[in-house]
């Protein structure tokens, strides 16, 4: 309402109303408000009529003339001579501001600047003569006040007067603002306060911290409307200042000519303004204020010096949230750059930072503009910007950020984006529609066509859109990825830009500007600037790397670089690689450079803690072979010898035998100290440390002395060396500074604030140490981890602190419980028993300096008559804690074969006053078990326990110890004692598992030793009965084993049978699962009434587990069931025909099931004949024995010599009806459910005839191709088909070849009559056609089309299907396994090499997908293969358990196979598998080659040189033109020319870096590449193990595959190879396992040196150690290798077996196994040689080109 009536008041004034009327200013209203007593009272309503008052007066003297305001001059000055000086903002609004918002737009002016325009400007004369008119003592009056006001306020802001507010500032600066616009010269005197009251006061204000809370921000901040930030303003009184401080700034800044020597003082406020102010306006008046000094001032000053420092400051807009400021700045800055004028002063030059910030600004127009001025300036040409970029450009102002984004968009302006691109011939091209409908272009038909009006303009439109999108240029593709580039916020976009631009850049550069960019790079590599980007991921420095690893040729950066690099910006992988291939194939190849390569490699493998590789490189660098023993002995955890071994070398160089490096010297220093830490020798090493004065290793042998860290003295000599440490600190240094708080805090020397300090320390820097570290978790993890452990047990010290510092004698009881709470923690949180020893031994000492606190704390309050009293065990709390955790180390320390380690530990336990009687036993039982691994100390194990007391111990506690004596006595064989030791350990505990597995095993030798002795057979089964039952966990399982092995070479008397039905015990149901096979095979034998009890258990039970198994093995029952009826009725019609034919001939009795399974259940194979004796897919359902189950006479012998009709036996198949009836009584619904699943698959997923017309092709082809392996000769162009083959192929043509196909086969093969020659390349190119064909098709079908059950398999299902294969995992319930939610809806179409199948995808309830490969039919002895897969699961059970394979995570990768039915099975698998042969198709794909060229290549040399060895044979004349062209002698005999057929192949087709090459494709990060090659070198190893000790051949390449996605390594077809003359494990190969060339070449030399010779090594010692290893070994070999008997004995067509010779040929071959795997774990006798080398001599008769050139064809030695 005020507002409308000062509007209306000022429009009355207007000439055209009241022009005529004579309006003063009210004198008596105006003077009473404004100038009488009541107008300084100050308060809101007094202010409201004075800002009333003093609008009208405002509103008159606007309105009224020059001279009339002059005239009222006194009376204005009397109106505002109080007013004046208000110090309310409001009021000094009205005097000095006016706002044309609320004045409705009429343009009023401030009161106080009209009053001094209508004064005349002040004369020269007036100013010499000193004249008083009323205008200067008007100007005088104003600034007295001003002056007065801002004196008095610098006064208060110097002196120590109270506090001055913003408004004190207010009348001054009003005053000079407004005389600043009017009579600027007046001011000039009052300059110098307006800038201390800017300086001291209102700059300090904007400055500080709480200066950016105001308005809702404050709210934000959880303040109250009302509050005041501490130390702060209100944001009323922000904003007066705000205001203020634009004002001042505003009146010195015109001002600025006369500033003289304020000048400097003034910009560097508003420097400060600009660096620290959040105030948006202000620093906007900055920025405005400063863009007038630089294009609109003429003055000199400030000069550009100091434009530019004022600039400079503006680039920390950048990290403001609020981007307007920075906006504003950059455009400034782009507008200097454009402008033509100063973009040629030094401005520019001053500015190129500010330049640099505009390239990454996000504001995609401002920051073409600025990279385009950035192009402009620069060359064309690739190498000229290169090298600008990387070694003239200084880049630290974009140093925090990816600047590499700048530098690809300068190296993209090289290029002419104008110019059309064009597709890499590699690259994956659509076809052309024309190309698929181009056959219709010729219809005649097309003439007749109506086509509509609009048809045509519609096509050539369409047309023109094609033309359009197909002419893609240059520059469509640069311009949007350069502003891809500064849209992410991790710069992936622009890595993987600049690593793939690098090496093209690189190799289009000159010889001298490579040179020069190498200089330069190493220079910009090295720049500090970069520590900037320390924690960024990824960072420039690892692009930079990345690429320049890339190049070809290499760019040479020094290997001290690369190292520094690597640990500093996380490029550890691309370091690793770079090293690697530089010290492989270096390309300055002297003594120096190799060394510093193989230093900075070395430290590389060192940072990542990457042992294998670590010592595989210094074992191929070193000059000393003691030096690679002791590595050897080393990497595999034997530190004795390699100690010895290292102490050898040494002296040896000191009498300067042999010349050694520096490196190496001090590798033999390192590492014995490692050894020694390792075997415990820390006194030595505290004496070693003091004489070579090495702190840290001081610090450490003190750490391991609890009596060096008690006492002043000996804390202030540790507190001396850890200041001396603690110059470059580590997680290590930290901690133990914080042990020392913690102690300090204990004895109250410290506060609790002082050690969390120290401690948060700590965790910074262990955070630290973790982020520079691969994001993958790798070995260098485990000791952060593990220091993080120490760090939470530090906290939980202090509180254990706390508790003893309130523990005095009264509550000694109650604080003891509450810490009993806390140990037992500690308790559970122990390292994995894999882990470093030292890790153990050092935490292991940490909690005894813990304990040892307590036990100061808690026998100090006990009285001294009762610290023995047995009721005051709590106070001996830290005692038992320390005897415990003595104890666990121990076992931990037998467990790594350190028994010297153990005993030592041991013996510290009774130096303790008070123990628990369990420690006690613990103590003594890991004494004995230390003693029992080595024989020479049976002796000492055994006096430790017969001089126990076994007085103090309990029942159970005494059985152990007399089965510990029963094992030892054993041992020693002392036959009857351990026999009767083993009797009392029962006496004492009948119910422990541990005395009847050991007495098992003592019987189980026994009988081995006395075959004949059926009681220690019978015995031994009951023991493990017995054992199993009570175990009941995962241990039970290898006694189940041994039960199955002793039941299956049983006598006639059945001793062995009788003690198993006598066990009365509880059955391991669950376990026997992992013996299903077994058990179905046992149906067949003498124990089929056993198994059937086990088996119908388990069937009402866990009847998913049996159910697969179980039908499968009925339909091979069935099958036998048919062939032995068969046979039956031929014998039947014989009987008839030949009525005088004996009845007990041997032709006419009756057919046993193992000499009648001659049938099979899938076609014949490529050689027209059917698995031997029938047996389906290598089932061993023979009997061994030598009556037979179900063919036994029914005449009896009793005891009396009298017979009577025994009960004639079920047959097996008997046997499975009877179980598969029991089953599916028992659980219908689930039964009907499976087995409606099996059916479904079953039928609609058989290979369809096309696949199984290839894969029988392919068979063909390979049988044709071996037997020209056997007979080089046949591969002629007269040499005849043999007539098996003819037979073959005449079957195949009529039987499995489709119909639409057959007649061209019969024309090519069976009318023809092909030679061989002819044979081979049409099978070829039949071959080629179907793979073609194959490959064609569409890859993905839906499920619905094969069966619509299976896709509605979730609604079709009657009950819970779980997913198939889980049973076979190892696990120890079922109840967390995974069912069938569905069938996914697409099936996938694979062809592999020589055979194709559908893969199917389950997903569980869980949401996991499980994909399985269909195999219909299965490959020929799918049985042996399922149980070798069963053998080699059950020893991942104990690599599991193993130190040496669970620290490389070493395993063998077994998937999982269920059998459906005798030739069908589910294989798991997924895409990312791919064989080796497919590796090389793939190669021969992409370059356009041949795939058969080299077995071509190889069987033509031969045949030549088989033609010309036979001097009978006529030879062609072409056939000695080709010899004599790839001969390079006459006489050249056949092992030369194998080897000169397979260099020629190598250097011709098949290079040994095709592998290599396909996995760095498949693998472009140098991170995923590495891991992936460490991967497969360690499942490579696995794999090599399985196939040498199990004697497996014929390890063709497609028969190896590689999962491209984690590294495994999977072999197919894993069968042992038996002689065929007796039943004989043997390979006959000339390598004893497959590492070919390329094999070789994808691990490397340091991998196969470092990783796969010592995993070699560390499998076989995880499977024969300890010393029963080797016992354990063989029987669980027994049952699987009685299995491979049966089979061998079925094949040959022998005779049934007895129970003698099964037994003796099962011993013999795995005997065969076991020293295999003894030989590969056992070091040499030589003291001198690696442990591993048997290992490396298999490895080089494995990779000796002679040997692998007499390889067969299909081997593919080259691949």
């Amino acid at each position: 309402m005020c507002r409308k009536a000062l509007r209306l008041f000022h429009d009355l004034l207007s000439p055209q109303l009241w022009s005529d009327l004579d309006v003063d200013l009210f004198p008596r209203m105006t003077e009473q408000v404004l100038a009488s007593d009541k107008t300084g009272k100050g308060d809101d309503k007094t202010a409201t009529g004075i800002i009333n008052t003093l609008q009208i007066v405002r509103v008159i003297v606007d309105m009224k003339s020059d001279d009339w305001i002059i005239s009222q001059l006194p009376l204005l000055r009397k109106l505002l001579e109080k007013v004046i000086r208000f110090e309310n903002p409001e009021v000094q609004d009205c005097l000095h501001t006016s706002d044309e918002e609320l004045d409705g737009n009429r343009k009023i002016k401030p009161l106080l600047m009209r009053i001094i325009e209508t004064l005349p400007k002040e004369t020269k004369e007036e100013d010499d003569m000193d004249i008083d008119t009323p205008a200067t003592e008007f100007i005088a009056f104003l600034s007295s006040v001003a002056v007065e006001s801002i004196e008095n306020v610098i006064k208060a802001l110097q002196g120590a007067n109270p506090p001055v507010t913003t408004g004190d500032l207010i009348p001054c600066i009003n005053i000079f603002w407004t005389l600043a616009h009017s009579r600027p010269r007046d001011i000039d005197q009052n300059i110098p306060h307006l800038l201390r009251a800017l300086q001291l006061k209102l700059a300090k204000d904007q400055t500080a911290p709480q200066a950016a809370i105001s308005g809702q921000a404050a709210l934000h901040q959880g303040m109250k409307p009302g509050d005041i930030p501490s130390g702060g303003l209100e944001p009323r009184e922000m904003e007066v200042s705000t205001q203020l401080t634009l004002k001042t700034i505003e009146i010195i800044s015109m001002r600025m000519a006369s500033l003289q020597e304020s000048r400097r003082p003034f910009l560097s406020v508003l420097a400060i303004l600009v660096e620290r102010s959040q105030n948006t306006k202000l620093c906007e008046k900055i920025l405005s204020m400063v863009e007038h000094w630089v294009f609109e001032s003429n003055e000199t000053w400030p000069t550009l010096k100091e434009k530019t420092a004022v600039l400079h400051k503006m680039l920390l807009f950048e990290a403001r949230k609020d981007k307007t400021l920075l906006q504003k700045f950059l455009d400034l800055v782009i507008r200097i750059y454009e402008h033509a004028q100063i973009t040629r002063t030094e401005l520019t030059v001053r500015l190129e930072h500010a330049f640099l910030v505009g390239t990454r600004t996000q504001d995609v127009e401002m920051r073409n503009r600025f990279m385009g001025i950035f192009n402009r300036n620069l060359k064309r040409s690739v190498g000229n910007r290169m090298l600008y970029v990387l070694t003239e450009q200084n880049w630290d102002t974009l140093a925090e950020s990816f600047w590499l984004c700048q530098a690809i968009e300068l190296i993209f302006g090289a290029a002419e984006i104008s110019t059309l691109a064009q597709l890499h011939p590699d690259d994956f091209k659509m076809m052309p529609p024309m190309q698929v409908y181009g056959a219709s272009r010729n219809d005649v038909r097309k003439d007749d066509l109506m086509l509509e009006e609009r048809y045509e303009e519609f096509i050539a439109s369409y047309r023109r859109f094609q033309a359009s999108i197909g002419e893609v240029r240059v520059c469509d593709i640069i311009e949007p990825l350069c502003h891809l580039q500064h849209t992410e916020p991790e710069p992936n976009v622009a890595y993987q830009v600049w690593v793939a631009l690098f090496p093209l850049c690189w190799s289009l550069m000159t010889r001298d500007d490579r040179n020069e960019l190498e200089k330069g790079l190493v220079t910009l590599l090295t720049k500090d600037y970069h520590q900037r980007q320390v924690d960024n991921r990824p960072n420039v420095v690892q692009a930079l790397l990345d690429g320049n690893v890339r190049t070809k040729p290499r760019c040479r950066v020094p290997p001290h670089v690369m190292k520094f690099l690597s640990r500093t910006y996380d490029a550890w992988y691309t370091a690793a690689v770079s090293l690697e291939e530089a010290a492989i194939t270096p390309q300055i190849d002297t003594p120096s450079v190799r060394e510093s390569n193989l230093d900075a490699l070395i430290e590389v493998y060192a940072g990542l803690q990457e042992d294998d590789f670590f010592y595989g490189t210094w074992r191929r660098r070193c000059k000393f072979v003691e030096t690679n023993a002791a590595l050897s002995y080393e990497q595999n955890g034997m530190w004795d010898k390699a100690q010895s071994l290292y102490e050898a070398a040494q002296i040896k160089a000191r009498t300067g035998a042999i010349p050694f490096s520096q490196g190496e010297y001090m590798l033999w220093e390192d590492h014995w100290v490692l050894c020694a830490q390792k075997l415990q020798q820390w006194d030595i090493l505290s004496e070693f440390a003091k004489h070579e004065n090495f702190n840290d290793l001081i610090l450490e042998s003190s750490w391991r002395s609890l009596d060096m860290w008690h006492g002043q003295e000996n804390l202030d000599q540790l507190s001396s060396i850890i200041k001396a440490v603690s110059d470059a600190p580590t997680p290590r240094r930290t901690f133990f500074q914080a042990f020392m708080s913690l102690l300090k805090f204990h004895d109250k020397a410290e506060t609790n604030q002082d050690f969390s300090r120290v401690c948060d320390e700590s965790i910074q820097l262990s955070i630290r140490k973790w982020h520079q570290l691969p994001r993958r978790i790798t070995n260098a993890h485990i000791p952060i981890l593990q220091n993080f452990q120490q760090l939470v047990e530090l906290h939980d010290a202090n509180v254990i602190c706390a508790s003893l510092g309130q523990t005095n004698q009264a509550n000694l009881d109650g604080k003891s419980q509450e810490l009993k709470l806390l140990l037992g923690t500690w308790r559970d949180r122990l390292p994995n028993v894999w882990d470093d020893i030292n890790a153990w031994q050092d935490l292991v000492n940490w909690r005894q300096h813990i304990f040892q606190l307590i036990n100061r704390t808690y026998l100090g309050l006990l009285p001294s008559t009762q610290g023995t009293a047995p009721g005051n065990s709590y106070a001996y709390r830290g005692y038992h804690e320390t005897a415990w955790i003595i104890n666990r180390f121990a076992h931990v320390a037998r467990k790594h074969q350190l028994p010297d380690v153990c005993i030592s530990q041991l013996s510290r336990i009774y130096t303790l006053p008070n123990i628990e009687i369990q420690e006690a036993f613990l103590k003594l039982r890991e004494q004995a078990k230390c003693h029992y691994q080595n024989r020479s100390e049976l002796s000492s194990g055994l006096d430790v326990i017969n001089n126990t007391n076994l007085n103090y111990f309990g029942q159970q506690q005494k059985a152990e110890f007399f089965t510990l004596k029963g094992m030892f006595l054993a041992k020693l064989e002392h036959k009857n004692e351990a026999n009767d030791a083993f009797g009392t350990a029962l006496y004492y505990d009948i119910r422990l598992p541990k005395a009847w597995a050991e007495w098992g095993f003592y019987n189980d030798q026994m009988f081995k030793h006395e075959p004949q002795n059926m009681e220690h057979a019978s015995a031994a089964v009951s023991c493990y009965l017995e054992a199993a039952g009570l175990y009941k966990s995962a241990k039970s399982r290898k006694y189940l084993s041994r039960i199955l092995w002793l039941l299956s070479v049983d006598n006639a008397e059945n001793r062995i049978s009788q003690a198993f039905e006598e066990f009365k015990g509880e059955t391991p149901v669950w376990y026997w699962i992992t013996f299903i096979p077994q058990l179905l095979t046992s149906l067949s034998h003498r124990e089929a009434k056993l198994s059937l009890t086990v088996l119908v258990k388990i069937a009402k039970l866990y009847p998913q587990s049996l159910y697969f198994l179980l039908r499968t093995n009925r339909e091979d029952m069935l099958a036998i069931k048919k062939q032995q009826d068969q046979k039956q009725e031929r014998l039947n019609r014989q009987k008839q025909q030949s009525p005088n034919v004996k009845q007990n001939s041997p032709d006419n009795r009756q057919a046993t099931p193992n000499s009648q399974l001659n049938i099979s259940s899938r076609p014949g194979t490529a050689n027209g004949d059917n698995i031997p004796n029938g047996q389906p897919n290598g089932q061993p359902n023979g009997q061994p024995k030598g009556q037979p189950n179900g063919t036994e006479n029914a005449v009896k012998p009793e005891a009396n010599g009298e017979s009577q009709v025994a009960e004639a036996p079920k047959k097996p198949w008997e046997y499975s009806e009877e179980i598969m009836s029991i089953l599916k009584t028992t659980f219908p619904l689930l039964a009907l459910s499976m087995e409606t699943m099996v059916d479904q698959i079953q039928k609609h997923f058989k290979s369809p005839p096309d696949e199984d017309a290839y894969r029988l092709i392919v068979a063909l082809l390979n049988d044709g191709l071996s037997y020209i392996n056997r007979t080089p000769s046949a591969y002629a162009q007269d040499y005849k088909l043999p007539q098996a083959t003819e037979a073959n192929i005449r079957k195949f043509a009529e039987t499995i070849l489709p119909p639409h196909i057959r007649s061209s086969f019969e024309e090519d093969f069976v009318a023809k009559k092909p030679t061989m020659f002819e044979y081979i390349h049409k099978l070829r190119k039949w071959r080629d056609k179907f793979e073609e064909k194959l490959d064609r098709r569409v890859q993905h079908q839906n499920l619905e089309t094969f069966s619509p059950h299976l896709s509605e398999f979730r609604f079709q299902k009657f009950d819970e299907v779980e997913v198939p294969g889980q049973y076979l995992q190892h696990r120890d319930k079922n109840t967390d396994f995974i069912r069938i939610e569905r069938f996914l809806p697409n099936v996938d179409l694979v062809r592999t090499v020589g055979v194709s199948h559908r893969r199917i995808h389950i997903r569980g309830h869980d949401g996991s997908i499980h994909p399985f490969a269909i195999q219909h039919p299965a490959a020929r002895h799918s049985r042996r293969e399922e149980r070798i897969l069963q053998l080699f699961r059950i020893f991942n059970g104990t690599l599991d358990k193993r130190k040496e394979s669970r620290r490389r995570n070493l395993n063998f990768n077994l998937p999982l196979v269920i059998p459906l039915a005798p030739a069908i099975r589910l294989v798991q698998d997924d895409s990312s598998y791919i064989s080796l042969q497919g590796v090389y198709e793939d190669h021969c794909r992409r370059n356009g080659a041949v795939k058969d060229e080299p077995i071509l290549f190889t069987m033509d040399k031969l045949r030549s040189f088989s033609e010309l060895r036979d001097v009978s044979s006529p030879i062609p004349v072409h056939s000695l033109c080709r010899a004599d062209t790839f001969w390079k002698k006459k006489d050249l005999d056949l092992p030369n020319l194998r080897m000169e057929i397979f260099t020629a192949i190598q250097n011709r087709w098949v290079a040994s870096t095709i592998t290599l090459n396909y996995f760095q494709q498949t693998y472009p990060s140098f991170s995923d590449f590495w891991l992936f090659r460490r991967q497969f070198s360690y499942q490579l190893a696995a794999l090599t193990f399985m196939t040498y000790i199990m004697q497996m051949n014929c390890r063709y390449p497609h028969k190896l595959s590689i999962s491209r996605s984690t590294g495994k390594v999977w072999g197919s077809e894993l069968i042992p190879a038996i002689k065929t003359q007796r039943p004989e494990f043997h390979n006959p190969e000339p390598v004893p396992f497959r590492l070919t060339p390329n094999l070789q070449t994808l691990m490397g030399p340091l991998a196969t040196e470092g990783v796969f010779a010592a995993s070699l090594m560390a499998i076989a010692r995880c499977l024969t150690e300890p010393s029963s290893g080797e016992q354990e070994l063989e029987q669980q070999l027994s049952i699987f290798v009685r299995d491979e008997m049966i089979f061998w004995n079925t094949q040959q067509h022998k005779a049934p077996v007895t129970e003698q010779q099964l037994r003796e040929l099962v011993g013999k071959n795995c005997g065969i196994v076991v020293n295999r795997a003894v030989v590969l774990a056992r070091p040499p006798e030589a003291g001198n040689l690696p442990a591993n080398q048997t290992a490396i001599d298999d490895i080089a008769r494995a990779t000796n080109p002679k040997e692998l050139a007499h390889c067969d064809t299909l081997w593919m030695a080259y691949l």
